[in-house]
């Protein structure tokens, strides 16, 4: 018996929560394995905060070494418990699978069978390829065929065929593609929309139009393009624009702040915008669009200076804010102290138990998010 799989049967036995760190990939998956084979195995996976998400199939070729025991990992035990006092987590998959077959074909036959989405992790160069997600057509001992998605464009979607060896995971039952699954017959091409970007002319105008239409909406800031905020308008007056996010699974994430010379771009339209707006109809038909902990009927008023506001309540509340600065970048933490006189505010953060604070002037600040699951997380 080879020691990686001395140690997923000791850890399965033992139930002992795992971080898996790859060959060649800088994805690190934390769980507790739920079966092993003889060439891969198979992790309950946990996301960043603490909720249980799906799992994921790893061939034991692509496994660089397991963790079992780490300051990270504390503190994931630390939230996996608090979302199970919450009742946070996302249904359990249930794995219910041939035991007469290998492992990737015993998955592959649930998979098939259930039409569910999954993302397949290749040996493929660039993200693109390396990551292919889809349903599962057929396959025999050496190929996969896959009816192939893209989420962002429906144009690409197309039938791909992937060698056996060269598939090292599989990730799956996640809430993200549960509750894309069903959409799968409007993910085709022929429901494809182009990108509607907002020409920005008379932006406060064209922002109050948005508030009142409450259509979800794509912004993505300018100083930083590498992601993008979605969700709904709420307040927008001559200085400052607020946001209710929307997450991947179509739930309420939080809320964002942004000044207007911080916007490089909004979509109104796109095909990644009509999913999210199915996934969110379709959790408030079902009163689980709110998620827990968080208010997602906070009242804003637009002739009020809400930088203030958010800022005051949140250094008398103690509530975590992540600030954007111009000159100091990102940060994350409490407000610890608001100098009006020298138009500054002193923030502490926490990096691996360490206090620090830094200050930082109050013009410079272009963006704040707030009211979101991590911050909320990061005080425990």
């Amino acid at each position: 018996m080879s020691e990686l799989k001395e140690q997923l049967l000791k850890a399965q036995k033992r139930r002992k929560l795992i971080n898996v760190y790859q060959v060649n990939n800088d994805v690190v998956y934390t769980g507790y394995v739920k079966r092993v084979g003889s060439q891969a195995f198979i992790l309950e996976t946990y996301n960043d905060n603490g909720i249980r998400d799906g799992g994921v199939l790893l061939k034991n070729a692509i496994v660089d070494f397991i963790e079992t025991d780490s300051f990270d990992l504390d503190h994931m035990k630390k939230l996996i418990l608090f979302a199970d006092k919450q009742k946070l987590h996302h249904e359990e998959t249930e794995l219910l699978l041939p035991s007469a077959m290998e492992l990737t074909q015993a998955l592959l036959t649930l998979l098939q069978n259930q039409q569910m989405l999954a993302m397949l992790i290749t040996t493929r160069v660039g993200k693109n390829e390396q990551y292919q997600e889809g349903v599962v057509v057929k396959f025999d001992d050496q190929q996969i065929l896959i009816d192939r998605v893209d989420k962002y464009d429906f144009q690409k979607r197309q039938t791909a065929v992937l060698t056996t060896d060269e598939v090292v995971g599989i990730e799956f039952g996640g809430q993200e593609m549960a509750s894309l699954t069903p959409l799968l017959a409007q993910m085709v091409p022929a429901n494809h929309v182009d990108p509607q970007q907002l020409v920005l002319t008379d932006l406060s105008q064209q922002l109050q139009a948005l508030v009142t239409s409450q259509q979800l909406a794509i912004v993505q800031p300018k100083n930083n393009r590498e992601y993008f905020y979605i969700g709904q308008f709420l307040v927008v007056n001559a200085s400052e624009i607020i946001m209710a996010m929307v997450d991947g699974n179509g739930q309420f994430g939080g809320y964002v702040w942004f000044r207007y010379d911080d916007i490089y771009q909004i979509i109104t339209a796109s095909d990644y915008l009509s999913l999210i707006a199915a996934v969110v109809a379709e959790n408030k038909s079902w009163h689980r669009f709110s998620a827990p902990l968080l208010n997602s009927d906070r009242a804003f008023d637009a002739t009020d200076n809400n930088f203030l506001r958010i800022i005051g309540q949140s250094q008398r509340t103690q509530a975590v804010i992540r600030f954007r600065s111009l000159k100091a970048g990102t940060i994350t933490g409490v407000i610890k102290k608001i100098n009006m006189q020298n138009a500054t505010i002193t923030i502490a953060t926490r990096d691996d138990d360490i206090m620090r604070e830094e200050t930082i002037g109050l013009e410079t600040i272009v963006e704040m998010a707030f009211e979101f699951l991590k911050a909320y997380l990061s005080r425990l």
